[in-house]
């Protein structure tokens, strides 16, 4: 009778085994990957990350960015306008401005046609100027036709 509680057994954990997805190690990579720029560190002093970019007429881009950061601190930010050419993006202008607590900017610049996005840095600096945090986002893209 043991024999065959035991047999049972085997063969239950055996089907168990079986139906239980696989875990690829490129799987688990990504998890991994993902988990290390999750939103958690920004949070510690960055508390608002800001990035949009709006197409008027005739070319006109509005770019637009905000940082905002814990009391005490320096918010500061910096706003890349790029261009795609040929798959890859290329910065055109740069702006950067900072500020006690939060910051926003917002520029205007003429473009030819094209597609273009922004790269947005915020920071985090304390009152000796030491870098606390740092997060780069990009900025919905627009095309101008």
């Amino acid at each position: 009778m043991k024999r065959k509680e035991l047999a049972l057994f085997a063969l239950i954990i055996l089907i168990a085994t079986a139906a239980m997805p696989s875990i690829d190690a490129a799987a688990s990579q990504e998890t991994f990957v993902y988990a290390e720029y999750a939103p958690r560190a920004r949070f510690s002093v960055i508390g608002t990350c800001i990035s949009s970019l709006e197409l008027q007429s005739s070319g006109l881009l509005v770019c637009r960015a905000e940082t905002s950061v814990t009391p005490g601190n320096t918010a500061g930010v910096t706003i890349e306008l790029q261009q795609s050419v040929n798959g890859v993006w290329t910065t055109i202008k740069t702006w950067s401005a900072s500020k006690a607590t939060r910051i926003s900017l917002t520029e205007t610049w003429s473009v030819a046609k094209g597609t273009y996005r922004l790269q947005c840095t915020h920071t985090a600096k304390n009152s000796s100027g030491t870098l606390l945090d740092s997060f780069v986002m990009q900025s919905n893209t627009v095309t101008y036709k």
